[in-house]
């Protein structure tokens, strides 16, 4: 009985300390996106979009993090083109919106330790495509393009966790995979964030 009551405690031990080491949150920001273009000196400009999404963090030590997210994503942007109707050329602008289901994947580096809350990150981040819709001046052009259902891009930023489970990050993302099938289009975005670890 002894042993059984030892036993039960030491595994209850184990998986407290197992659970301190995880963190579970959520978060929501901005995401600038735009769209880069095969061309030389060419891209779109960026437009702003929302995400917000759920947050998993497991503490490896003093010095190191692993983060999983799961994020709704707007990956939008727009382009000032000329067009020509009846009548002669004309500039007008197209604005895009694209809805992603991106899933970051993160190691978070804390350089004055994990106390300090400042931590550099650098990852990946798969996205999957679930709609566009797309403006050109007032008409709609929703069929501007047939997107790639998943999308790859890198991930460099920094972040910092302040006292009571609040936390901000700043990240840049480089796209790694075309956007477009058939063309050399690439997205890149910078995204702000704002979270909470509830656990």
């Amino acid at each position: 009985m002894k042993k059984l009551s030892l036993c039960l405690m030491l595994c209850f031990l184990f998986l407290g300390n197992l659970a301190a080491q995880w963190s579970v949150g959520g978060k929501v920001g901005v995401d600038w996106s735009k769209m880069t273009y095969p061309m030389e000196d060419m891209d779109t400009h960026f437009k702003a979009g929302a995400t917000l999404g759920a947050v998993a963090n497991y503490q490896l030590n003093d010095w190191l993090d692993l983060q999983g997210e799961l994020l709704y994503s707007q990956h939008n942007y727009k382009d000032d083109l000329v067009v020509d109707p009846a009548g002669g050329y004309q500039s007008e602008v197209l604005k895009v919106k694209a809805h992603y289901i991106d899933v970051p994947l993160l190691v978070k580096f804390y350089p004055l330790k994990h106390d300090s809350g400042f931590n550099l990150e650098a990852g990946v981040q798969p996205g999957f495509f679930l709609a566009q819709s797309a403006k050109l001046g007032k008409e709609d052009f929703s069929d501007c393009g047939d997107r790639n259902p998943v999308n790859c891009a890198l991930l460099v930023g920094a972040s910092f966790h302040a006292p009571k489970n609040w936390f901000i990050d700043l990240r840049y993302a480089f796209g790694l995979t075309h956007a477009f099938e058939g063309g050399d289009f690439k997205m890149q975005s910078l995204q702000l964030s704002l979270g909470y670890f509830f656990w």
